[in-house]
């Protein structure tokens, strides 16, 4: 079966009008959500087409806009990880055969589609992409955003947890993601507030048997079961999981699903955190040395536009 990217392209995006960097990996100032807690063990519907979360309920939540040279431009999500970085999918910053000219970062948002007071916009400073980004394998989907300047946090923007290096594999337990991706197979538009939905993580052997030698280590999948997934739209995004006291722990990245469509019963994908930790931290570190040169996205475009892409891109 063939994979899909969840990033979704169009031409006019209908949106709003328009410190430290420590990364923190405790439950320390992290991952504290706004209002009601989502109950681990309850599975609520899938993003398309699911639950609206409460507004601000994710404040590490980023919603992202990325224009390409020529007009053309997608959204994707994405989670802020400390007061100047957002941590998304390479996908979202790597389009074969295009050119990313700039990335505006909203924060503090739950309808794209109008101007609200707790959203910030936020510009990229530098885009950062895994060197081994591959959109065929799926590997290496992961990059960083480091913004021009400190966010100003707040109950409404706040960083999330992330899971460091040494993690369990997650197998049966629940997990959190969410998105403004699309609300049913076919839709012509994203959802305008955000959606969240919550399913169990699956085994990467069952994970196999649908994407077969696309899944190593390096990603994580949940179950497609009760017509649930991610979709068009929703790469980028996190995948949280609710710790014992209550705070939230990024430990995925939403990635790619089945081109047979979102609501057909097969797993979706994400990057395992764990797995690029070290790479998260060194990339932080080495952009923060004056004059030390780091991977970006720029030494990329010509590497991923020669990859004979294996999923779908949505015009």
């Amino acid at each position: 079966m063939r994979l899909f990217t969840l990033v979704t392209i169009f031409v006019a995006v209908a949106t709003a009008v328009h410190g430290s960097t420590r990364i923190s990996k405790t439950s320390s100032g992290c991952g504290i959500a706004k209002g009601m807690r989502i109950s681990p063990g309850v599975e609520n519907n899938r993003i398309a087409g699911g639950e609206q979360a409460i507004p601000n309920e994710f404040p590490w939540q980023a919603f992202l806009q990325v224009e390409m040279q020529g007009g053309n431009a997608y959204a994707c999500g994405g989670s802020l990880i400390s007061d100047q970085w957002i941590l998304t999918a390479a996908r979202c910053l790597v389009v074969p055969g295009q050119t990313v000219n700039y990335v505006d970062i909203y924060l503090g948002k739950h309808d794209r589609t109008v101007s609200e007071d707790n959203q910030k916009l936020y510009s990229s400073s530098e885009n950062f992409v895994h060197p081994d980004w591959n959109p065929t394998t799926q590997v290496g989907d992961i990059a960083l955003i480091k913004l021009k300047s400190s966010v100003k946090l707040s109950e409404y923007i706040s960083p999330v947890c992330l899971a460091s290096s040494s993690e369990p594999d997650y197998v049966n337990s629940p997990v959190t993601v969410t998105g403004w991706g699309v609300t049913y197979d076919g839709s012509p538009t994203m959802s305008p507030v955000l959606h969240k939905m919550t399913v169990p993580v699956i085994s990467n052997d069952e994970c196999s048997l649908t994407y077969g030698s696309n899944i190593t280590d390096a990603i994580i999948c949940t179950s497609g079961a009760n017509s649930s997934g991610t979709c068009i739209g929703d790469s980028g995004g996190p995948m949280n999981f609710q710790q014992p006291d209550g705070t939230w722990k990024q430990i995925g990245i939403i990635s790619f699903g089945s081109d047979r469509g979102c609501q057909k019963g097969h797993p979706s994908g994400y990057t395992r955190i764990s797995s690029y930790s070290s790479w998260i931290e060194d990339t932080i570190n080495t952009s923060n040395s004056a004059g030390s040169p780091v991977f970006s996205v720029l030494s990329l475009f010509l590497f991923a536009a020669n990859f004979a892409v294996s999923f779908h891109i949505f015009l």
